[in-house]
C-alpha cells in the first residue's frame, strides 16, 4: 500500500508542476495564443474583446 501512496504522490506533484505551467503560458501569451489555450476548454462560446476575454 505504501508503494500506491508514493505513485500517487509522484503523479500529484507532477500534475502540479504542469498545471503552473499551463497558467504561466497563458498568462505570458498574446491573445492568440490565449484562444488556442482557451478554446478547447469553452469551444465557441469563448471570444476575446478588447483585450478581455468573455463568453458569448
Amino acid at each position: 500500500m505504501a508503494g500506491v501512496k508514493s505513485d500517487i504522490n509522484e503523479i500529484v506533484n507532477e500534475d502540479l508542476i504542469r498545471l503552473k505551467k499551463f497558467t504561466e503560458l497563458y498568462f505570458k501569451g498574446n491573445i492568440e495564443d490565449k484562444s488556442y489555450i482557451i478554446g478547447p476548454i469553452l469551444l465557441d462560446k469563448w471570444t476575446i474583446y478588447e483585450n478581455k476575454g468573455r463568453t458569448r
